[in-house]
């Protein structure tokens, strides 16, 4: 098999391949890894290796590559280094139930992805890994956190890879890629057995496809509880995959295009999101142009101390398994300054962020409540320039200067925490390029409501296909090197 041919199937094109004879799961592997070893060295996509079990030969995608994001996704005596120094050469103990999960459906994880420093950043470069770069424009940012998988899927490396999503960490990068990616609802993949939930509830996990259906067949494998769960999303009413094989029933659709954090969105960004909505009333669909009262300060506030209270957590765990320490040698200047203010947050102060996330929640779902669904842009521009969002950089101590870093943050990526604060679905949809680069749009759902969005965004692929829309750096481009 060709590296060409294997970089223009998507994953179950390729599980379908080797299950009728077509190719052998040796040969896909070997495309796959010649795909990794040609492009990786423009894309830094690559964390680190990880040993291949025996080829799978069952599950329903037995014998497809893929990338395992470098946080989050446990592997027994795998290291997880987590784009960060402190934590480099540290090794879980056991795997992660969506790592059994993903074995048990027959991928082959043939590497970890690369992340931004303990996957909070927008953009995927640190000083434990290097710069991501981005395979419509190397000078350009992947996005974050998960830039190594939506790189690595765009450029046709692996045609799926797992990723996680806190503040839009897998649909910014899918946005900036070019690719499709769905965050779930909260409570729809397993957190266990490391965790009840990551990230006060915040983290989302999920893949990033070139296709829908991909998306779908990935989520009817990995969605359920696992033992133990805290709380789990309510089950569909089907298998995913089939959702994406019916026409959406007639919806009634938000269009927000005003930024909630107050600064200006470009003006490709919002004419791609009206293009969207356009479509989808072509398609048989309502669109109402709205504007949601946000608290922009207030959300920051609350972040602030949620994240810097994680981040401390994550922080402490790794400094007991390697008995390092953090410092201005091991972690970056922004992480530095969360840990510093993490170290002054009381329990008191925590709890009154989640009793304020909650009490968001519930003012975002009820003002959305007559909506099935909100476009939206996903990210205020196309994919930035190297460095614009990097942590690696100088945050003064104080609450006040990790507020306005935030505030920094957030007005470039206006659009995409509110899902992970309510838990809602949302999705990247890549159906625009600019000047050539992609821009993605935002479609968010209602709780528990991926069946709605993945029919909806099978009838967009349809109506206007994204698979043959590849970037300049692609194994599917016969005759590019790297």
């Amino acid at each position: 098999m060709r590296t060409d041919e294997y970089a223009r199937c998507n994953a179950l094109d390729l599980a379908a391949l080797i299950r009728d004879g077509g190719v052998t799961v040796a040969e896909v592997e070997n495309a796959a890894r010649d795909a990794l070893a040609a492009l990786n060295p423009a894309l830094n996509v690559l964390a680190g290796p990880v040993p291949s079990p025996p080829p799978a030969t069952h599950g329903t995608f037995a014998g497809v590559p893929t990338l395992a994001k470098d946080i989050g996704w446990a592997m027994a005596g795998v290291p997880q280094e987590m784009g960060c120094l402190l934590a480099e050469g540290l090794r879980p103990a056991e795997d992660s139930e969506v790592i059994r999960r993903i074995r048990a459906g027959g991928f082959s994880i043939i590497g970890r992805s690369t992340t931004p420093e303990l996957g909070s950043a927008f953009t995927t470069e640190s000083r434990g890994i290097g710069i991501t770069r981005n395979p419509w424009d190397v000078s350009r940012s992947t996005g974050g956190s998960s830039g190594g998988a939506a790189a690595a899927v765009a450029a046709g490396i692996v045609p799926l890879a797992l990723a996680g999503d806190s503040a839009g960490s897998i649909r910014i990068p899918a946005h900036c890629c070019g690719v499709f990616g769905l965050k779930p609802s909260r409570g729809r993949l397993p957190t266990g057995p490391q965790a009840g939930e990551v990230n006060s509830g915040l983290t989302a996990a999920h893949v990033i496809t070139r296709s829908v259906r991909d998306s779908a067949a990935a989520l009817d494998l990995l969605a359920g509880p696992d033992t133990g769960y805290r709380y789990t999303a309510p089950s569909p009413g089907g298998s995913f995959l089939a959702a994406t094989e019916r026409p959406p029933a007639p919806l009634r659709l938000a269009l927000l295009t005003a930024s909630p954090f107050a600064d200006t969105v470009d003006a490709g960004v919002i004419a791609a999101a009206e293009d969207t909505a356009r479509l989808c009333e072509a398609l048989g669909h309502s669109i109402e142009p709205i504007a949601i009262a946000f608290d922009a300060d207030a959300a920051i506030d609350m972040l602030v101390t949620i994240w810097s209270a994680n981040i401390l957590r994550a922080v402490r765990r790794i400094e007991a398994a390697t008995g390092r320490r953090a410092d201005a040698d091991t972690v970056e200047g922004a992480t530095l300054t969360m840990i510093r203010h993490g170290e002054t947050i009381s329990a008191e102060a925590y709890l009154a962020a989640l009793d304020q996330m909650n009490l968001f929640c519930r003012r975002m779902a009820i003002a959305a409540d007559t909506f099935d669904a909100v476009i939206s842009p996903v990210f205020a521009s196309p994919a930035l320039p190297h460095g614009v969002l990097s942590h690696d950089r100088r945050v003064d101590p104080g609450v006040e200067a990790l507020a306005e870093f935030f505030a920094d943050v957030f007005r470039r990526a206006p659009f995409t925490v509110q899902y992970n604060l309510t838990g809602q679905p949302a999705m990247s949809v890549p159906l625009h390029v600019l000047d050539g680069l992609p821009i993605g749009t935002q479609i968010a759902g209602r709780p528990g409501g991926e069946e709605s969005l993945l029919s909806l965004a099978a009838a967009l692929e349809s109506a206007r296909p994204w698979r043959d829309t590849r970037p300049p750096v692609s194994a599917a481009r016969t005759g590019v090197s790297a």
